[in-house]
């Protein structure tokens, strides 16, 4: 019975404990992912498939020395199912970077960082047909007000503007991709732990990405140093801080929280590119924003009335 006991009590400890740093992960997450957007910008005339595969090469390596141990000694991925959620995160992983950062050199950053993370109803959807979930319906309130925000913001770019239409495009792409990554995510990441899952998909990612680049003869190496500073910049920021402490947030909250969550990211990136590259947002966007923040807002209120419903493991 004291057994029985006692792990109950460390059981509540580390949940009631992890939620607070898993919440604070996600904090620095989205703050540090304002910057991506901007960056991203600045790269440009330098390839998608290079920018997106050096930031992730840079962070790989950067994490390297503190998780080969450990992604040799994981359980996980000695399991097929384990491997085949990991391949599956890695390959959508690079298939989102690749999409938003082409977005990126064919619109503006605002419509781009909300498009792209236009995941959220498609994540509803993935969790309650993979996972079961029956999600409060206060949450869905907030979803469906989040992308009518999302929708205002991007109006801007559906007025004929066929090259901004084509980002539009892709910046949905990637959002889809970016729904499929957190989801096998949430499949592997709590019982993976977040360096070692952090390694392999940024390395899977990179990988592919390189395959790209190299099969359709695009640069990889032949980059001004201006360039290699914005991609160390994009490792250390929005890949390490943002996507490493999203995924450590994944084994707390769900992928539609952590997600969400991110919708604060168009307005912190739209603020930061008018500061740095002057790109102004227009009144539709300001108000597209605005909407957007109402959903969150409403999403993170219904989320406690729904956190005694099951959800994945």
């Amino acid at each position: 019975m004291a057994g029985r006991l006692g792990g109950r009590a460390n059981a509540w400890r580390v949940r009631h404990t992890g939620r607070p740093a898993a919440l604070g992960a996600l904090a620095v997450a989205v703050l540090s992912s304002f910057t991506a957007g901007p960056l991203i910008a600045a790269t440009a005339p330098a390839p998608a498939a290079a920018v997106a595969a050096w930031r992730l090469w840079l962070a790989a390596a950067a994490l390297a020395p503190f998780g080969l141990r450990a992604v040799a000694r994981s359980p996980v991925l000695r399991t097929w199912r384990g491997r085949a959620w990991t391949a599956a995160a890695g390959l959508a992983l690079a298939a989102h970077f690749y999409l938003w950062i082409g977005s990126l050199r064919l619109t503006a950053i605002a419509p781009a960082t909300t498009l792209v993370n236009a995941a959220p109803l498609l994540l509803l959807a993935l969790e309650c047909a993979i996972f079961g979930r029956r999600p409060h319906p206060g949450q869905w309130a907030g979803v469906a007000v989040s992308l009518a925000g999302m929708a205002l913001l991007g109006a801007a770019d559906w007025t004929g503007d066929r090259a901004a239409a084509a980002g539009d495009a892709l910046a949905l792409g990637g959002a889809a991709a970016s729904a499929v990554y957190l989801v096998a995510g949430r499949a592997v990441r709590p019982a993976m732990g977040a360096m070692p899952y952090n390694l392999c998909v940024f390395t899977l990612a990179a990988a592919a990405l390189s395959l790209l680049a190299s099969s359709t003869g695009l640069p990889l190496l032949e980059l001004p140093l201006r360039i290699w500073i914005l991609l160390a910049a994009l490792a250390a920021g929005p890949t390490l801080l943002g996507h490493a402490l999203a995924n450590f947030s994944l084994a707390q909250l769900s992928p539609t929280a952590v997600s969400l969550a991110y919708l604060l990211e168009p307005v912190g990136g739209s603020l930061l590119g008018y500061l740095w590259l002057r790109q102004v947002p227009t009144w539709t966007e300001a108000a597209g924003a605005a909407v957007t923040l109402a959903g969150l807002a409403v999403y993170l209120l219904a989320s406690p009335r729904a956190a005694a419903q099951p959800s994945a493991p």
